[in-house]
């Protein structure tokens, strides 16, 4: 069981590298969120929050999201001890090290279910998308890192 988890864990974070690398290149890049504002919001809006596999969703985005009852599951992919220092609120803790077929299934549910995805600069984010696509969730989407999130932390 340790080898197929460190297993799982190497693949998604060969393709969470990948997939990181082509949203570089997209200009998603977290850090500077006024000059990432206006034409990508457009470019997040269709890749996150209709659906399509593996999107980038604003913070914003969540935040409608959360606003309008929408169903769907945030994950905190951080360690459980960064989850307890301070998370969003409403997000479930999946740490990304921890991600199975049975820990997925725990936390989100179907795998058609919509998962919103988080970490502390958006890389472990990146990796547990691509380990969540790999199990067969069809949905998921990352907002990158929790810094992106301006409405306020549970601090633990």
């Amino acid at each position: 069981m340790t080898h197929s988890r460190s297993l799982l864990v190497r693949s998604a974070a060969l393709a969470g590298v990948t997939a990181l690398a082509f949203a570089s290149l997209a200009g998603c890049s977290g850090s500077d969120g006024a000059a990432d504002s206006g034409a990508n919001a457009s470019a997040q809006t269709d890749a996150g929050a209709e659906g399509d596999l593996g999107g980038i969703i604003s913070a914003e985005e969540v935040k409608d999201l959360m606003d309008n009852g929408e169903d769907f599951v945030l994950l905190d992919v951080r360690s459980p001890e960064e989850f307890a220092a301070q998370h969003i609120d409403g997000a479930e803790n999946l740490n990304v090290e921890d991600i199975t077929a049975d820990t997925a299934a725990q936390a989100i549910g179907s795998t058609d279910a919509k998962v919103v995805l988080y970490c502390r600069s958006g890389h472990r984010a990146g990796i547990a998308m691509q380990a969540l696509l790999g199990l067969g969730y069809t949905d998921v989407a990352s907002m990158g890192a929790i810094s992106d999130w301006p409405y306020g932390y549970v601090e633990g």
